[in-house]
C-alpha cells in the first residue's frame, strides 16, 4: 500500500474546483478518477465518497460501493 499527498499550497487548477467536496486525503483519489475520465469510482469508503456534497456536485462519474455497482450497473 502506498500513500501520497497533494501540495495544497499551490494545487493545480483542476484540483482547486473540488476542494471542500471531500476530505483532503481522499481528494487525490477523486481528482485522479476525474482526470482519467473514469466512468465509475468503486469504493468501500461510504462515509468519505458517498456523501450529499458529492452527490449534488454533478460529477461526470458514478461513485458506488462494489455491491451497488454489481447490483445496479453490471447486471443491466
Amino acid at each position: 500500500m502506498f500513500s501520497f499527498k497533494l501540495n495544497f499550497r499551490h494545487p493545480p487548477q483542476f484540483v482547486k474546483q473540488y476542494l471542500g467536496l471531500i476530505d483532503d486525503e481522499d481528494l487525490a483519489v477523486l481528482t485522479g478518477a476525474l482526470k482519467v475520465r473514469a466512468e465509475y469510482l468503486i469504493t468501500h469508503g461510504q462515509k468519505d465518497f458517498l456523501t450529499s456534497k458529492l452527490e449534488n456536485a454533478d460529477l461526470p462519474l458514478i461513485i458506488a460501493t462494489p455491491k451497488q455497482f454489481f447490483q445496479e450497473h453490471w447486471t443491466k
